[in-house]
Parts: structure tokens; sequence; C-alpha cells
């Protein structure tokens, strides 16, 4: 599956989540990015998020102790995986290229659109 589509249903699906779950996951999620962004090599990395644990970060935010923000974050990772799964199934790739191509004057250029439910 094209890493883009991937992308555009786990946003889709994450806003789809309860507040209080798409808070926590969007907070946890927003740290790990920004460890990512400051680090120069996996080994750095590791280090950083071993120093500044997201799940550690979030317990103290959101005044959780940590087993259960981790608890959590499998749970909401775990459904959206399931949720996405589901949509990726449920996809069906129609090539409209001949109709457009008739339609235009674009010298044969493909296009792709894509709809998603």
């Amino acid at each position: 599956m094209n890493e883009q589509i991937l992308e555009l249903l786990l946003k889709s699906e994450v806003k789809k989540l309860p507040d209080d779950k798409r808070q926590l996951y969007q907070f946890i999620i927003d740290i790990e990015d920004s460890l990512v962004e400051k680090s120069n090599s996996v080994d750095e990395y590791l280090r950083v998020f071993k120093a500044h644990s997201p799940y550690a970060i979030a317990s103290r935010y959101f005044n959780m102790p940590f087993n259960t923000v981790a608890e959590l974050m499998n749970e909401i990772e775990d459904e959206l995986a399931e949720r996405i799964e589901e949509r990726c199934e449920k996809l069906k790739w129609l090539d409209y290229t001949d109709q457009f191509i008739e339609a235009s004057c674009e010298n044969n250029r493909r296009q792709v659109f894509l709809f998603m439910n």
C-alpha cells in the first residue's frame, strides 16, 4: 500500500478517536516527532528517547500512572491499526485513465484520483 495513502488513512482515523484518546495519542506522537527531528542518528534518538520518555512526559501531563499511559497507547495503536486494515481491505483501485484521456487533450497524461469513504 502506498505510504501516503496509509498516512491519510491514519490521520483520518486519529480524528475519529474519542477526545481523550486522540489527545493522548497526538501528545505522545508530537513528542516522538520532535525527538526524531532533534536527533542526528538512531543512537542519538534512543538516548534522547530514554532521557525524555514521551510516555513519562504524558504521564505527568495527563496526571496518569505510567503503566496506564503505556496500556492506553498500545490500545489506541492496536485500534488504529485494525481500523486502517479494515479500510485497506475495502479499498478498490479503479483506473479511469482511458476515460480522462478521451476527455482531455493532455497527451496521455496519467491521472489518479483517490476517493475515500
